[in-house]
């Protein structure tokens, strides 16, 4: 065997070792891949079952004091925020209001009561409705106080705010129902 072929045939296996090498790094980074998912699909999961429809809200939904409702289901609210809705059972007109963007209780009320993971699918929703001229996107406001002087002010009205927010005799809270 000459110097020539002895040499590639080094290369050869060095390179076979290679293609090895990176079959098995392609192999872990499935796995690795693998178990992330499954990471998260256990989270979801945990994270739906955190925020099943018995677990209390982290808000307080509130109407005006002369509007007869004590209490909605969290699919009724979620049909008078998205203006699926259009009159209480007292024939009052539904006038939901929103909070900012930026608000964590708009985040909290979009993923409790709404049922949506993000804030961009909210804005779809609106987006589409006002695109096919069916629909415009409720008021939107950039406080507690805000929504509470919207609501006190409108006999159909209907809001959200923080848990902690003290609530004049204009308004009041209603019950979610399961």
């Amino acid at each position: 065997m000459s110097a020539h072929d002895s040499g590639q045939r080094r290369r050869e296996g060095r390179s076979h070792l290679r293609r090895e090498s990176r079959a098995g790094a392609r192999a872990a980074l499935r796995a690795v891949g693998a178990a992330l998912v499954s990471l998260v699909l256990v989270a979801s999961a945990t994270w739906a079952a955190e925020s099943d429809a018995d677990s209390p809200l982290d808000l307080q939904i509130i109407v005006n004091a002369g509007n007869p409702v004590r209490s909605v289901t969290r699919e009724e609210a979620k049909r008078a925020f998205l203006k699926q809705m259009s009159r209480w059972d007292s024939e009052l007109r539904v006038e939901p209001v929103d909070q900012s963007l930026v608000s964590p209780v708009r985040l909290a009320f979009t993923r409790d009561v709404l049922r949506m993971e993000r804030l961009s699918d909210v804005r779809a929703h609106w987006q589409k409705l006002i695109f096919t001229g069916r629909g415009t996107a409720p008021p939107v406001v950039n406080t507690d106080a805000e929504v509470i002087a919207f609501v006190a002010d409108r006999p159909g009205a209907v809001g959200y705010v923080s848990r902690s927010a003290s609530l004049p005799a204009a308004v009041r809270r209603i019950e979610i129902d399961r």
